[in-house]
């Protein structure tokens, strides 16, 4: 096959680009070949051997006049070149063959924040609505990839999307997980790393935008654990960003903390830690959430999550909706103490469940596809 990707932007660490990597090495590694189309490249882009990758840079006044602007010219380039067999989208582009479901359905979210006049009179919005009705309206052909159940209620109910067009996928972890599991060992190597005394109760925090993913929650949270609970904690916030607010919130709190920066060794620092917290206020998927289990370390989310079914399948308590501070606090207190029952929980629960084979089914789909074509 030869597939041509459709990329708005790329940049390290964030969860849809690193989702477009696994799909092209995993499209390479089946023999096929592949495009990347992407209008802008900040940062170094894995180089993958049978991959080829494009760029579109567009100009416009606006972020949804560059999408639009994005989406004419990738048409232009696909028929141009003429043949290609599969056409993915990863961002909302219409008239592709498959759509990657990466986010919440924008209807849904955009109600919860504007009156229907702001949605219809201004522009940004209206457009990004305009692209996601014609990927998902019944007219529509292209099949849409998804990772979360809670997508498939609001897109069908909003769209009346037929629901044979939509394919799950499983959660889809790097493989830099396999086989990483919460040991002693870790324990041992990520204390001594971070100068972290052996008793002390790690709890990890993982993000690329600290306020979206709800780390002020997090610090919250743990200020309003008991005291002698609230003594044995160091919190350990992981990500890229610099967050000054953020940072001054956990010293005003007395929370003992680090804040590692951007991280490449994510496994090693989950599988070290106690629990992680991870409380967004929006989040379509959350692989942290997968990626905590997948190493036994049992973890305390928001029901907004659409991992937060794993969670508690998990046997994890799950705080309801998008956030309720006192059941938070509550249930982190009880999960805090006990903690080796949760992983017990996990060990059974992991070997059921497919971490990884995310980007392999997809490209299987892909496969069928052009063969019933």
């Amino acid at each position: 096959m030869k597939i041509a990707f459709a990329l708005f932007k790329y940049f390290p660490y964030g969860g849809l680009q690193l989702d477009t990597v696994r799909f092209l090495a995993e499209t390479a590694r089946r023999g096929h070949q592949a495009v990347l189309f992407v209008c802008e490249i900040n940062g170094a882009l894995p180089e993958i051997a049978g991959v080829r990758v494009v760029e579109l840079p567009v100009s416009a006044a606006s972020n949804h006049g560059m999408a639009l602007a994005f989406e004419k010219k990738f048409h232009e380039a696909v028929r141009s070149a003429g043949d290609f067999d599969v056409t993915v989208a990863m961002n909302r582009i219409r008239g592709c063959d498959f759509y990657f479901a990466a986010d919440n359905c924008l209807a849904v979210e955009y109600r919860k924040k504007h009156s229907p006049l702001v949605l219809k009179l201004l522009p940004r919005y209206r457009t990004f609505l305009q692209l996601e009705k014609g990927i998902f309206a019944p007219d529509s052909k292209t099949k849409i990839f998804y990772i979360a159940p809670p997508q498939l209620e609001d897109f069908t109910e909003v769209y009346d999307t037929e629901k044979d067009r939509f394919i799950p996928l499983p959660p889809g972890i790097p493989e830099k997980y396999r086989g990483v599991r919460a040991d002693d060992e870790a324990r041992k190597i990520l204390r001594k790393n971070f100068n972290i005394a052996d008793d002390k109760i790690i709890l990890i925090s993982i993000g690329a935008n600290f306020k979206l993913k709800g780390f002020d929650r997090a610090i919250e949270v743990l200020a309003s654990l008991p005291a002698a609970l609230r003594e044995k904690i160091v919190w350990l916030a992981v990500g890229p960003d610099e967050n000054k607010a953020i940072r001054a919130q956990a010293e005003q709190k007395g929370i003992a903390h680090i804040f590692a920066g951007a991280r490449n060794d994510t496994p090693q620092l989950i599988s070290g830690s106690d629990l992680m917290i991870h409380l967004p206020r929006s989040e379509a998927a959350g692989s942290v959430i997968v990626e905590a289990l997948s190493c036994h370390i049992p973890v305390l989310c928001t029901g907004n999550c659409g991992f937060a079914p794993y969670a508690e399948a998990a046997g994890c308590p799950v705080v309801p909706g998008g956030y309720e501070h006192d059941i938070a606090v509550k249930l982190c207190c009880d999960m805090l103490t006990s903690l080796e029952r949760y992983k017990e929980q996990l060990a059974v629960f992991s070997k059921e469940t497919d971490f990884f084979g995310r980007s392999a089914k997809a490209v299987e789909v892909m496969e069928k596809f052009v063969r019933h074509s």
